[in-house]
């Protein structure tokens, strides 16, 4: 990361951190919730609050004509099986609106396996809830 020059990371959290240790000259933590106010202690006890600016809003909000154009676009946009968050279309919005033209996004692929199977003792339970024929 050292050859960059700035990082947005969407969804704060500790890869912003890890942004700021890695290298990175500015970082853009960006996060909608109430989280934003607590994060500030977190970057002065590790050292890298001139490195990280929080914005607490929703990076949805951001006029992308204020912003400069960042190399790298750091999130963990993805729950478990990938989407149950719902948090893609954010990072998307990021990348098309944020990211130069030759930056990088990570992660950039994913990908989901599934693998069908039974399990009568999951689905059997609920044949009788509490007295009461499901079936």
């Amino acid at each position: 990361m050292h050859n960059y020059r700035y990082i947005v990371y969407v969804f704060i959290g500790i890869l912003s951190i890890f942004c700021a240790q890695a290298g990175a000259k500015k970082i853009y933590a960006v996060e909608a919730s109430m989280l934003a106010r607590t994060i500030e202690q977190v970057l002065v006890e590790n050292n890298v609050q001139n490195k990280v600016e929080v914005i607490h809003c929703k990076v949805e909000d951001i006029c992308p004509s204020n912003v400069e154009k960042v190399d790298i676009i750091v999130s963990e946009w993805m729950g478990f099986y990938l989407v149950h968050e719902g948090m893609l279309d954010s990072v998307l919005y990021a990348r098309d609106n944020f990211l130069r033209e030759d930056g990088l996004l990570f992660p950039s692929v994913a990908k989901l396996y599934a693998s069908p199977c039974q399990l009568p003792s999951m689905y059997e339970f609920w044949d009788d809830v509490y007295g009461v024929s499901m079936r």
